[in-house]
């Protein structure tokens, strides 16, 4: 059984990829989830099809504020890639 991927980790994994591609890290998760969706695991790139949400939702926001990156509440400023430890992404 698969462990689900929380929305702090999903958030982490945005704003990390967000941090080192900017507004290309949108397409940088759609790669990882196509590639996800070519090996068959389904539950990898509904994870990534997330973290392309939540790109997409910490860009905007970066917009609105003229920040590049915003971390939602309660997050830590360093972002722990758990997921990665897990095998998701």
């Amino acid at each position: 059984m698969v462990r689900p991927v929380s929305e702090i980790d999903v958030f982490r994994s945005a704003d990390a990829l967000v941090k080192q591609h900017g507004d290309e890290a949108a397409i940088h998760a759609a790669m990882r989830a196509d590639a996800m969706l070519d090996k068959g695991d389904l539950d990898g790139q509904r994870v990534w099809l997330r973290i392309v949400k939540a790109v997409g939702e910490l860009l905007a926001r970066g917009r609105e504020t003229g920040r590049r990156c915003i971390e939602p509440v309660g997050l830590s400023p360093i972002p722990t890639l758990t997921s990665l430890r897990r095998g998701y992404l």
